[in-house]
Order: structure tokens, then sequence, then C-alpha cells
């Protein structure tokens, strides 16, 4: 549907099986990402850099699948990121554009480590209204939306449509003024959105197993703990989630 809309996306592929994933694998290219059709914070994702990695690949993703369904997908590098949204009848309003914290580790496994906004870019405006675009070709969809993009050197790839709250909304909270759940409302209930919004200050997101010392801490489940930290700026918010070295006094 994105490709019909003239957005970029990367090749997508679907097995219903783990034979069937690793068959597709050659199909899509190397490296080669592997998901579970309906996973959700990186879990059950890593990439397959050559063939010796496929079916390990394909048995993480079907495993942390509720169908048992495997999404092979083209990997596309640059900047990982998302758009959060507020999507109406006719009309999106952006809200922030987010950086994604993406870790990719030796054994290939994908893991998301948090984010922090709003992400300054060279593509941001074109990756915002990709993202608008993206949510409109979706009939029905309403409400907060999350988009997520890779800002690459060949453009904006749209990666998915989350028709959620993501978790780029513990920084959202902090840096948008107005009533994000009025917003919600009256785009589910009116079909309307706030046209534009004010955004001050920047936030930083990350995960942790700890307790630590930081503006808030939310818990998704027992497994996702994130510290939330809002600051003047996205600078002075990183520093605050320990994302990003204090700079020494010269």
């Amino acid at each position: 549907m994105a490709g019909e809309a003239g957005l970029s996306v990367p090749l997508t592929l679907t097995a219903k099986s783990v034979e069937e994933a690793v068959g597709r694998a050659w199909e899509v290219g190397f490296p080669a990402v592997f998901k579970p059709v309906d996973g959700v914070g990186c879990e059950g994702v890593s990439v397959a850099r050559g063939e010796d990695d496929v079916r390990g690949a394909a048995e993480l993703a079907s495993a942390a699948s509720g169908t048992g369904e495997i999404l092979v997908q083209e990997y596309v590098k640059g900047v990982d990121a998302s758009a959060s949204l507020i999507v109406g009848d006719d009309e999106a309003t952006p809200l922030t554009l987010n950086a994604q914290m993406i870790l990719i580790g030796e054994d290939g496994r994908i893991r998301y480590g948090g984010g922090y906004l709003p992400l300054k870019h060279g593509l941001e405006k074109e990756a915002l209204k990709a993202a608008e675009k993206a949510a409109l070709q979706i009939p029905g969809l309403k409400g907060y939306v999350g988009v997520d993009l890779v800002l690459s050197r060949r453009g904006v790839f749209i990666m998915e449509v989350n028709p959620r709250l993501t978790t780029s909304y513990l920084g959202v909270r902090e840096v948008v003024e107005g009533n994000i759940a009025g917003f919600i409302f009256d785009s589910c209930l009116r079909g309307v959105t706030p046209g534009r919004v004010v955004v001050r200050g920047g936030a930083a997101f990350r995960k942790t197993s700890t307790r630590e010392v930081c503006d808030w801490e939310v818990s998704i489940n027992e497994r996702h703990r994130f510290i939330v930290c809002r600051g003047g700026s996205i600078d002075e918010a990183l520093v605050k989630a320990g994302i990003r070295p204090r700079r020494a006094n010269l």
C-alpha cells in the first residue's frame, strides 16, 4: 500500500513457516531481517548476514510470533527513527520525529535500547510528510499512531505503521504542549486533529534493568523498564539519561 502511494518501502516477504522463511532469504538478499509478523519491541528480530545465519534467525522470529508467521525483509542502512502522529478522518498531525536506539549484537539479534526526541535531521520534513502520507493510506486508522522509519542515503523508508501508543510516547508527553489524551479523543470520536503542536525542550528514555536516579521511571512489563529524562534541550536530556556523557568543564 505504501509503495503504491509513492513511498519507499523495503522489499518484504511473508512466510508461514521456518522452512518457507529460509527460502525467502535468497529472494530478499543479504543481509536480511527476520521478524515476527506481530512482534513488538524488537523481540524475535534479527539480521542474517549470510546463509549460515538464516535458520537461526527464522526460528527466533517464529518463536516470538503469536501465529508463527514471519516477515523476511530487506535490510536498509541508515538512521533508525519513528514519527508520532495524531490521525483523524482526512488529516494527520505530526507530533515529533524520534530517534530510535537500535542495537545489533554480534549474534545478529536486534535490541531496542530506547530513544530521544525531537530528532533533528536533514530529512526531517520529508520523514514527517512520508509518515503522514503512510498513515492516511490505511482506512479507518485514527488516534495516536507511530510510524517506524529509516532515514537513508536513498531517502526515507517506511518500515512499519503501529496503530497504538508506542514507546516513544514516553518522550512525546514530556515535550509536546497540550493535552495529548484530548488530541486522541478528538481524533477518534470527531475525526479532527490539532493541526499543529508546540514542542519545547528535549526528552530521552533508556531501557534499564536497574533502579537509577532519573526524572521518572516506567515499567511497561517485567522485561521492559525505562528511565525517562527531560531537558531544556536534547543534549541536556541525553546527558541526564546517561546516553551521552557529561562534558568536562574546561
